[in-house]
């Protein structure tokens, strides 16, 4: 048999080499930097190596010779940027992107999610597809009466929410506006998380008594240090819970909240990424509460709302 010369084949690994470079900066430009569980050069790697054997295995117009200097060339060049990364590890980053954070505590990554060309249903798809990591709230504005029962449906029936959000933006609760939420709410066995501040409840507390099979999270409890007017409806009202997001608590605001109302009453929260994730865990962690109250604050609390976690 007649062999090729030597050139022919280093001018296979050439071009081998010159479609894996090309390929990289190709699908780097696209912005999509991991295929499930591979980063962007195994996946390269596999689309490669399918691609070079292709002829080879099938008695193609290569020969086989010319696939197993493909497959060759492909898993030295693996070899060989895999053990550059290892000894140069920001190298990878400059070739292959960093990860994008495009959800962080519930909330969507807009201007991440533009940069990366990600659809926000993208996005809820894929939270609802782990659910164990992710639990997501929907949220309505009474602003847009007209959009509430469609986004409602749209939200529990196709992407697996699991509670609402509302925030009071020049609309009181208990305008009948809101009706709407607090029905599906109830009908659905449904946590409401609604945006207060500064012990302004805005008829929060109203709606709670009129709809007591609903668990309203009051966020931001004890904020601009107005602890009384936080506790005080929710000593009268037994299905208000304290949300601590933020909540910028002077010593001692968490350890008076439990001694009222207990600690089952009491659910975490961070408003990260606003405030430092350290100093949201060592809120609850450095109070002088039991053990078993921290944890009911951190998680107990929310498996019990968020039936689907526990």
């Amino acid at each position: 048999m007649n062999l090729p010369p030597a050139w022919y084949y280093s001018a296979i690994a050439a071009r081998t080499i010159i479609v894996v470079l090309c390929l990289i900066v190709g699908v780097r430009l696209s912005g999509k930097r991991v295929g499930g569980g591979l980063n962007l050069l195994d996946l390269l790697l596999v689309l490669l190596l399918g691609n070079a054997v292709q002829n080879a295995l099938t008695q193609g117009s290569g020969d086989l010779l010319v696939g197993i200097v493909s497959v060759i060339t492909l898993l030295v060049i693996d070899r060989l940027i895999g053990n550059l990364f290892v000894r140069r590890p920001f190298l990878e980053s400059r070739f292959f992107g960093s990860p994008t954070v495009l959800v962080s505590q519930g909330r969507l990554n807009h201007p991440a999610m533009l940069h990366e060309g990600v659809s926000e249903d993208e996005v809820l798809t894929a939270v609802h597809r782990y659910p164990e990591h992710f639990l997501g709230y929907c949220h309505v504005s009474a602003n847009y009466p007209e959009l509430i029962e469609a986004e409602l449906s749209r939200c529990f029936a196709n992407l697996g929410m699991c509670g609402i959000k509302v925030y009071q933006n020049g609309i009181r609760y208990d305008d009948p506006r809101f009706v709407p939420v607090w029905d599906y709410a109830s009908t659905h066995a449904l946590p409401v998380l609604a945006h207060t501040w500064a012990g302004e409840l805005t008829g929060l507390d109203a709606v709670a008594t009129a709809y007591p099979d609903i668990a309203f999270l009051v966020a931001h409890a004890g904020s601009d240090l107005r602890y009384a007017a936080y506790l005080e409806p929710a000593l009268r009202v037994p299905n208000l819970y304290l949300d601590l997001t933020y909540s910028r608590e002077h010593p001692g605001m968490i350890e008076l909240f439990v001694a009222k109302l207990g600690a089952d009453r009491l659910i975490w929260g961070t408003d990260e990424p606003l405030f430092s994730m350290t100093h949201q865990l060592a809120k609850v962690l450095s109070t002088r509460i039991t053990a078993e109250e921290k944890q009911t604050i951190l998680s107990g609390t929310a498996i019990k709302l968020f039936k689907r976690m526990a």
